[in-house]
């Protein structure tokens, strides 16, 4: 079960994943689309402020591009697009693939 909290943005109503330029919001998309097909299906996921979602009311995950997973609180597990392996709280994207 997706939630996801709408707000009010220059075309109506939408999501906060859709309030960025239209070329980096495609790739964001995507990212964070890719992330919810692999880990729907056995988990509950919300949104949350802090971060882009909440897995099972526990962990706080934020999806990225490549080299942008250091500007992030080091609380949230941050899952980069573009890199083969993770450091700390940082893991590669690619690797939601193998929870489904």
């Amino acid at each position: 079960m997706i939630v996801g909290k709408s707000q009010k943005n220059e075309f109506g109503i939408g999501f906060k994943i859709f309030q960025r330029p239209f070329k980096f919001q495609c790739r964001l998309f995507h990212r964070k689309a890719l992330f919810l097909s692999q880990l729907c299906p056995m988990s509950r996921i919300t949104y949350t402020e802090r971060a882009d979602f909440l897995v099972d009311g526990k962990y706080r995950i934020a999806v990225c591009g490549e080299g942008e997973g250091q500007k992030f609180d080091s609380s949230l597990v941050v899952m980069e697009d573009m890199i083969e392996r993770g450091k700390g709280n940082i893991m590669p994207l690619w690797l939601a693939g193998f929870t489904y």
